[in-house]
């Protein structure tokens, strides 16, 4: 690759990967660090550091394991319904139950912070369950809440599906859901959660969902057995 002038390697090569995702499918797979690489006439580290800032943009998502992928943008559809991660187990399961549930006050974390855009510490919601599926374990979640938009947060007006339960009991219709998928080894805590064996991954979900006045209302994070895990980065139904 030649130097542009006044710009560096890294940022032509990351412009060039912009212009190739904008031509891809969602959740189309872009080639490996050592086939970009060769095609770039870089060294890997140089195309690893590449897409690690096309991810942060939100651009990208990584499996671990399996390779980089194109992600959804930040969508707003008119007259469609963003469907929830327990919409969807209750179509493919039939009996989808939440246990473990806490609502309890915290302070936003700042892992949490910059995806909401707003400063670690200030106070919030931390909704945590785990939902089982014909009576097993599938999935643990934690989802921090803006307390200053969402005052009041009960246990007693839960319902199944958190998404319901924002529309139906507090007026918040969420409209907009950016997902971002990693993997990890789970802790112990974890581990027995989802009942699942030493050495086995779990797949990380985190979702900033957003409702139709545009504020970024919650973060919820999703850890699944590796072995059941459903792809449900952005369920939507038609109109």
């Amino acid at each position: 690759m030649q130097k542009g002038k006044g710009r560096s390697v890294g940022e032509q090569i990351k412009e060039e990967l912009r212009e190739k995702i904008a031509e891809m499918q969602i959740d189309e797979a872009l080639p490996s660090e050592m086939k970009l690489a060769e095609h770039f006439g870089v060294s890997r580290t140089t195309v690893r550091l590449a897409l690690n800032d096309l991810l942060n943009e939100g651009l990208l998502y990584r499996v671990k394991g399996s390779g980089t992928y194109k992600q959804a943008a930040d969508m707003l559809v008119p007259g469609t319904e963003i469907l929830g991660f327990t919409s969807q187990l209750k179509k493919l399961y039939k009996d989808v139950r939440l246990g473990s549930v806490v609502v309890e006050p915290a302070a936003l974390p700042t892992s949490k912070a910059h995806l909401l855009g707003t400063a670690a510490g200030v106070k919030c919601w931390r909704f945590s369950r785990l939902w089982l599926t014909d009576g097993r374990p599938f999935a643990y979640g934690v989802a921090y809440l803006r307390k200053d938009l969402l005052p009041d947060f009960r246990q007693e007006k839960l319902h199944l599906s958190l998404l319901e339960t924002l529309r139906q009991e507090y007026g918040q219709k969420i409209v907009s859901i950016s997902n971002h998928i990693t993997a990890r080894m789970p802790d112990l805590a974890l581990q027995q959660k989802l009942g699942i064996a030493q050495g086995q991954p779990v797949l990380i979900c985190e979702a900033v969902e957003e409702n139709d006045r545009g504020e970024k209302l919650f973060v919820d994070t999703r850890y699944h057995n590796a072995a059941n895990y459903v792809y449900s980065v952005r369920q939507v139904t038609g109109k």
